[in-house]
This record gives structure tokens, sequence and C-alpha cells, in this order.
């Protein structure tokens, strides 16, 4: 049996409240990728000072270096962890991500992973091994909300207040959550699939990984 014309019930037109938020959700994407437009812009001008042409280099060695690197930072939380008092005050996470942070420093921008695969940082201004600040803008666009997030949790253990101690966690989490969500994707496509390979670290740095010789012969830039 169908429903008479009589009892249909009439459409209801769209309130203009629903129209804005439409509106507004739409309008946010467009906002993001004009704000990523005008940041590729500044990056494009900017590396037209360079005198390193980055190269494409292979997602493999990237993740290979990447792996080795994790290992040894790794190794080292581990051994820090063993030293009385200092385990006390940091653990073993915090270690880690900061050993990652600063790997690129060490010989001659070239840290263990990518020493082993034949892979270099180097500062695209100068073609010489990346500043310490360098090395720390370049890793800090992922790994930095992480190492700030330990930070905050190292911070917390010293106030006696529980309940501030729960709020801030339970704001923090899903903030950092949200933006490595966000970036992580982001670099990894920057990385494996630009003919630069350059990531947004690369392009806040002004740095770049090039095809280089292993050389174990000195630990700290000089």
């Amino acid at each position: 049996m169908t429903r008479s014309d009589g009892n249909r019930r009439p459409n209801r037109p769209d309130r203009p409240g629903n129209d804005s938020m439409r509106e507004k959700s739409a309008a946010a994407p467009r906002g993001l990728m004009a704000k990523y437009a005008e940041f590729q812009a500044w990056a494009d001008e900017r590396r037209s000072h360079a005198v390193v042409e980055p190269e494409h280099i292979e997602a493999g060695r990237r993740g290979m270096a990447l792996g080795i690197d994790f290992g040894a930072a790794f190794f080292v939380s581990m051994i820090v962890m063993m030293i009385p008092f200092v385990n006390r005050a940091v653990d073993a996470n915090f270690v880690m991500l900061t050993m990652m942070c600063v790997r690129d420093y060490f010989y001659g921008g070239r840290g263990l992973g990518k020493n082993l695969m034949g892979l270099r940082v180097v500062d695209i201004f100068n073609g010489q091994a990346p500043s310490f600040k360098a090395v720390l803008i370049r890793n800090a666009v992922y790994i930095g909300p992480l190492l700030l997030l330990e930070t905050l949790n190292l911070t917390l253990r010293f106030i006696p207040l529980p309940q501030l101690t729960t709020i801030v966690s339970q704001l923090a989490n899903p903030l950092a959550g949200l933006y490595l969500l966000v970036i992580l994707p982001v670099e990894c496509y920057r990385s494996y699939r630009r003919e630069d390979s350059m990531r947004l670290g690369d392009e806040l740095a002004g740095t770049c990984v090039l095809e280089a010789d292993t050389d174990f012969t000195g630990f700290l830039t000089k």
C-alpha cells in the first residue's frame, strides 16, 4: 500500500545554519592547501639561492638508514637507563627521541644509518655538513611533538597535582597524535615521491640528502 500524496511530508528546506557549516567545512581544506602553497612558494624562492641540487634517493635506502638509526637510538637508551640517578630523571623514550632528533649531526651529516647506506645530509646553501640548529629543525618537524610530549610527561612527575597532570595529559596526547597523523604521511610522500626527496624538515632547515661515501673518521661535525 502506498502513501497518498496528502499524507506525504513536504521536503524540509535546508536551514541557514546547515549551509554555514558546510561552507566552513569546505573552507578548512582550502585554507590548508592555500597555506601549503604559500609555504612551497617561499621554499622554492629560498632554494633559488642554493648551491647544491637535491637528488632523488631510493626509498629503500632511506628506510634502512632510518631503521638503523632507530636501533642505535634504542641501544643508547638502554645504556643510559643503566646509569644510576640518570634513569630517575629521564626514561628510555626521552633518550631515544633525543638521539633521533640529533642523529644527523654526527659524522658530518651522515649519522650512523645514512653513513652505512652511503647517504649524507648537507646544507643546500654551502654544500657542507649541517649546523646543529639545522639538524634540530630538520628532525623536529616530526620528532619534535613526541619529544615535547615526553618532556611534558617527565615534568609532570614532579608536580604534586594529580588532577592537573591528568588534564594536561588528556589534552596533550590527542594533539600530538593528531599532528603526527597529518605530518607523517606528508613527510613520507615528499621524501619518497618527490624528485628532490626533500621533506618539510629539509625545506625549513635548508638541507637535503645526497649520495656520499661512507666515512667514520670524524664523529662530531667540524
